[in-house]
């Protein structure tokens, strides 16, 4: 959005400086008698051939160059400082310089599109952030899903919940997410934690999976391993522990086995 407004400001200030450049001050072929105001009578103003200027000064884009001390003048526009020593269209008007008050105008908005250009290369040439990261979390367990929301959500991860096997695939279904946390044991009836992983394997986008265990199991790494988990961890585990293997899994990295026993790395096998 600040882009968009930064591209607007800088049309409108090179319109003016083409404007004035041309002549578009000079005196009106309809009303020859009546001296035109800068600023004021541009096509760039939003009460431009609005005698009751129906659309408050605040909207207009020139706005935010005029002190916030006389933002609320009848012409704000025309208290635009145009110099280091502070001249303004209102003071040249009050001398009837209108030769040395264009020029002014004309060196003010040279000097601010020279900024405004450089300082727009600029922030275009910092690459955006990265979106965040797109977690689901699958559990049956309140109190794990409002623990791991926080923790990931505090961690810069973007989370969505799921209370259960039935829940969990219709987000599959409809949301594609970088990694999933799945709860190894999930209530019956409704799909069970192997059967999200059949179907995550079915998915065009598929996601990473960590398994989590309340309790270890014998065997529970190998198994879910060869469906395609990438990592195990225990809902219990300290909270540092769970967000280093959701990273690690996302680097991507080694399947990794986090709970009570010491640390297991392995590295899945091709393909």
């Amino acid at each position: 959005m600040a882009n968009k407004i930064d591209r607007d400001l800088l049309d409108v200030l090179k319109f003016e400086l083409e404007f004035i450049e041309g002549g578009g001050y000079g005196r009106s072929v309809r009303t020859p008698w009546k001296r035109t105001s800068i600023f004021l009578d541009s096509l760039s103003c939003p009460n431009f051939d609005d005698e009751r200027r129906t659309i408050p000064c605040r909207d207009c884009l020139l706005t935010q160059f005029v002190p916030l001390k006389d933002r609320s003048e009848d012409s704000p526009c025309h208290r635009i400082p145009l110099s280091a020593s502070g001249e303004t269209v209102e003071g040249f008007e009050q001398t009837g310089d209108q030769d040395g008050m264009e020029e002014a105008v004309k060196n003010w908005l040279r000097t601010t599109i020279r900024r405004l250009e450089l300082e727009h290369a600029q922030t275009s040439s910092i690459p955006p952030p990265p979106a965040p990261r797109r977690v689901l979390i699958v559990d049956d367990d309140e109190r794990v899903l409002m623990s791991l929301e926080r923790l990931l959500e505090d961690a810069g991860f973007e989370t969505t919940t799921a209370w259960s096997g039935e829940d969990g695939t219709g987000w599959l279904k409809t949301k594609p997410f970088d990694l999933v946390l799945l709860d190894d044991i999930l209530p019956e009836p409704g799909p069970c934690a192997e059967d999200l992983m059949r179907l995550i394997q079915r998915l065009e986008v598929q996601p990473l999976v960590i398994i989590m265990q309340a309790l270890p199991l014998p065997g529970a790494f190998r198994h879910f391993s060869e469906l395609g988990a990438c990592g195990l961890v225990g809902k219990w585990s300290l909270r540092c522990e769970i967000i280093e293997a959701v990273r690690t899994c996302l680097d991507p990295a080694p399947l990794l086995r986090v709970g009570p026993e010491p640390h297991i790395v392995h590295q899945p096998a091709p393909g």
